[in-house]
């Protein structure tokens, strides 16, 4: 196996190892964020909506993370179903 070949599939799996992550921590924030919408005398909309105009952009990794975070409660607050990845 040639060196770049080598870098190339150590690459994919560093790759694949941060997407799983980032899928990880988006679906526990969704998991934390419906569990709080529960809570008595809580505004479940208003809570993602305030979610929402306080998620950043992110950059790299992060942006990916916070676009699955943002699509989920976009969909969740027109659906009125709970924040699922």
């Amino acid at each position: 196996m040639e060196q770049n070949e080598w870098v190339a599939g150590v690459a994919q799996v560093v790759g694949q190892a941060i997407g799983e992550v980032s899928v990880g921590v988006a679906m526990s924030v969704l998991a934390l964020t419906h569990a709080v919408s529960q809570q008595p005398g809580i505004d479940r909309d208003r809570l993602f909506a305030d979610m929402l105009d306080g998620l950043p952009q992110g950059e790299g990794v992060a942006h990916n993370a916070i676009d699955v975070i943002r699509h989920a409660l976009e969909k969740a607050l027109s659906e009125g179903a709970p924040p699922t990845v």
